[in-house]
């Protein structure tokens, strides 16, 4: 049995339980259906642009290791040519 009546968990609880617990709650999305994909990575990309923007301003991480990545900026190069 499948289907919107047959859940073990209800949606309304789903978005309860996803707003008590600070996440992103979209609903169902199928990849095969092609159903909220498009939502669901706008939504993720959103999430942590803001987040990483905030971490920017708190002084938590420099705004080079969102440039360039973390690892990169650590690396050092002994070579003439780099």
């Amino acid at each position: 049995m499948k289907g919107p009546f047959y859940r073990q968990v209800t949606i309304e609880a789903a978005q309860k339980f996803a707003k008590e617990e600070n996440l992103i709650f979209i609903g169902e999305t199928s990849s095969q259906q092609n159903m909220n994909c498009s939502e669901l990575f706008d939504l993720l990309i959103t999430e942590v642009h803001k987040t990483q923007t905030e971490l920017v301003r708190k002084g938590v991480k420099h705004i080079e290791d969102l440039r360039y990545g973390e690892e990169e900026r650590n690396i050092t190069y002994n070579r003439c040519c780099y």
